[in-house]
């Protein structure tokens, strides 16, 4: 075999082995490309899924008005308890609560007052104001051990109030579950 024919024979198979080779790296480059064509898809419909249940969420609350007290003593009235079982009211100053959040927060205490009392006190705030949250209750024995004419006992209950709500006026309130708190 002359050296023209050894070249060419070379070349051929260097050729070919180049050919081989970029198939290889083809059929690699499109597996690749496969598997980030259906990353994206995914993407997109979780980025779909999202947007659907931001708007699907109920709009954050507003900023609370001031006068919790006349509230709260109308709340008490409606349940025919004096204005007196409200002992006191600590509203605190607003406070951030997270992003695009910010929070108003009372201390309340209701004494002398039953647990029947204090539970249709509580579910008829949470109907005149659905917007403020009991986030904690303590309860204690209110003064002497007597019982009221139903035979339950007199309670002094310090519950704190909390009321979130967005900086943003067209916010909505949605959790890393998607859902609205």
């Amino acid at each position: 075999m002359n050296a023209a024919a050894t070249i060419a024979a070379s070349v051929t198979i260097a050729a070919g082995v180049g050919v081989g080779l970029a198939a290889r790296s083809a059929a690699n480059a499109h597996g690749d490309f496969s598997s980030a064509r259906a990353v994206l898809n995914a993407t997109l419909a979780d980025a779909r899924e999202l947007a659907r249940l931001r708007a699907a969420a109920p709009p954050a609350p507003r900023r609370p008005s001031s006068g919790l007290q006349p509230r709260l003593a109308a709340v008490l009235a409606s349940r025919g308890l004096p204005a007196s079982t409200l002992a006191s009211l600590a509203p605190e100053p607003e406070a951030p609560a997270g992003p695009g959040r910010r929070a108003q927060r009372a201390t309340l205490v209701l004494a002398p007052i039953t647990l029947p009392h204090l539970g249709a006190v509580l579910a008829a705030w949470r109907e005149a104001e659905p917007d403020w949250t009991a986030t904690s209750i303590d309860l204690s024995q209110a003064g002497s051990a007597s019982r009221d004419a139903s035979g339950d006992l007199p309670l002094r209950a310090v519950i704190q109030l909390e009321c979130a709500y967005a900086v943003e006026p067209d916010a909505r309130f949605v959790t890393e579950s998607g859902a609205a708190p």
